[in-house]
């Protein structure tokens, strides 16, 4: 859905941004510390966050 926050890892880093942006919103190299910040955006906006991630099936 647009609007949904979307957490995935990319050329060895995490990234966070909103689905309609090009650009991620955060950058982390930790799995934990992404996937938290974008659970407290999506949070906040009222939408859903999706994590990406080829090494586990998870979504908030």
């Amino acid at each position: 859905m647009p609007g949904d926050v979307i957490t995935y890892r990319e050329d060895g880093v995490w990234k966070t941004r909103v689905e309609g942006n090009s650009r991620a919103s955060r950058i982390s190299v930790d799995r934990g510390d992404a996937v938290a910040f974008g659970r407290r955006v999506a949070r906040e906006r009222g939408v859903q966050h999706i994590v990406l991630d080829p090494d586990k099936a998870d979504s908030e």
